[in-house]
């Protein structure tokens, strides 16, 4: 066992740990100084050893040391044929349908029924107005409607003969006065010719021939209006009368009927705007209903992405409680010009884990046909000409392994891993972590990734050389 195994898996009693505490963490830091001071001496006589063969812009540094080689943890490459992509779109969840609601008709509201957060179904009442006014009109525009249906019936129906038998005997006496007063005018006439009569007696009698003359006229046209029937133009006329006096009456009854505002579809109060007592203008928001049976959820995508998507499929959709089953409804024929994106419109139905407003993400999966490896994120560093560069631990000429280095091209990276290619050998020993530490051509132990335990800011892993620990 080395002297930093010794270290590590000290057991000393109680009363001496303080006492190794502080001469471990002496050690340690003396063993980091060493190593540092070894790679530092091994990178210079490399580089001593190169300038005395000649310079060339092509070769790798490397490190040579005598010390003890320095362990890196590595694990096999395993070179696959490809590797899969994962994309996140971001949308937002979005009531199918929510509406600010209002009456068609201005006036005081009288009740609110509704309250905030309220869930109701469709033709609810949700709010009233005042409608004293338009009942007592409605009762008028109803009495003239009562009026003018029966003048109608009476004007469809004809005169009766007891009326034009009455004014036949009307028109005959009015004759029999005219010819008795027309008389009493000739007798007036001579008298005055002869000077027994005065001008005032004259235009006396002149005026009651005049005024039967007169009543004879009218008392005739009455009655040829009755022995010839109501005319086809007066009966239109009270007709048009009556059916707007109808129309009227339906309009107020509509009126009526908007002074209850109702829900239009089932769905929950969001916002109540006034209340009891206040006058609200015709159309002015009273309440705002929000649907709660069908959610949609609104995700922007690439064109690409839109144009694999299938309508009518279903897709899986990473909520804020966990993932739901979206279909896909639509795709908008434009480009949101801020995120350059296209919005596809899943239907994710009635759901108890979302609510509109919550933030989903839609989640693809590609598979990329690519030969290449994964590598830990730690494992890449930047190399020359653009490329990356991971290092390998291969067989020495002697005990141990070198570091060699490998440019790669880093073909897709996620949170803490990479996918690469490049001149690697499969089941050759990747270093995962520290590269920082090591140079290519350095001498160094490879221990295999597994459990590891970090001191003084290395990693190492505890082995078994040869069954023992």
């Amino acid at each position: 066992m080395s002297f930093l195994d010794q270290i590590l898996t000290d057991r000393q009693p109680t009363k001496k740990r303080q006492k190794w505490a502080s001469r471990r963490v002496r050690v340690l830091g003396a063993l980091v100084v060493f190593a540092g001071t070894s790679t530092g001496l091994g990178v210079l006589r490399a580089g001593d050893s190169a300038q005395s063969t000649g310079p060339d812009e092509h070769s790798e540094p490397t490190a040579e040391t005598g010390a003890r080689p320095l362990p890196v943890v590595v694990s096999p490459v395993e070179i696959v044929d490809g590797y899969e992509r994962e994309e996140r779109f971001t949308g937002v969840v979005e009531a199918r349908r929510a509406s600010d609601l209002g009456f068609r008709l201005g006036g005081e509201l009288l009740e609110v029924v509704a309250t905030e957060g309220a869930r109701v179904e469709a033709g609810a009442a949700l709010a009233r107005l005042d409608t004293d006014a338009l009942r007592t009109t409605l009762d008028v525009r109803r009495a003239q409607l009562d009026a003018g249906r029966a003048l109608l019936a009476e004007l469809v129906a004809g005169p009766r003969t007891e009326q034009i038998e009455a004014s036949r005997g009307r028109v005959a006496a009015i004759e029999s006065r005219l010819s008795r007063r027309e008389l009493d005018l000739e007798r007036v006439r001579r008298a005055f010719d002869e000077g027994a009569a005065v001008e005032s007696e004259l235009d006396a009698a002149v005026f009651a021939v005049d005024e039967s003359r007169g009543e004879l006229t009218e008392a005739s046209e009455r009655l040829r209006e009755l022995e010839t029937g109501t005319r086809v133009e007066r009966v239109a006329a009270q007709r048009a009368e009556v059916a707007r006096l109808e129309a009227e009456v339906v309009r107020i009854e509509v009126d009526l009927d908007d002074a209850v505002l109702k829900a239009p579809f089932a769905g929950t109060v969001a916002k109540r705007l006034f209340d009891e007592g206040s006058v609200v203008g015709a159309g002015q928001a009273v309440l705002r209903l929000v649907e709660t049976g069908e959610l949609e959820a609104w995700v922007g995508v690439t064109g690409e992405v839109a144009g694999e998507l299938r309508l009518g499929e279903s897709y899986e959709l990473e909520g804020p409680a966990g993932v739901v089953s979206g279909v896909a409804r639509a795709v908008m024929p434009e480009v949101d010009p801020v995120t350059r994106t296209t919005r596809v419109v899943f239907a994710v139905g009635s759901s108890d884990t979302l609510r509109a407003g919550d933030v989903v993400r839609l989640v693809r999966r590609t598979r990329v046909a690519e030969r290449g490896f994964w590598v830990p994120m730690e494992a890449v560093t930047e190399g020359r000409r653009g490329l990356w560069r991971v290092y390998v631990a291969e067989p020495g000429p002697s005990d141990g392994e070198r570091v060699v280095a490998a440019d790669v091209e880093l073909l897709f990276a996620e949170s803490d891993r990479a996918f690469v290619r490049g001149a690697v050998a499969d089941e050759a020993l990747l270093i995962e972590s520290g590269v920082q530490r090591v140079a290519p051509g350095q001498r160094v132990r490879a221990v295999r990734s597994g459990p590891a335990l970090r001191v003084a800011g290395l990693e190492r892993e505890a082995i078994s050389e040869g069954g023992a620990r």
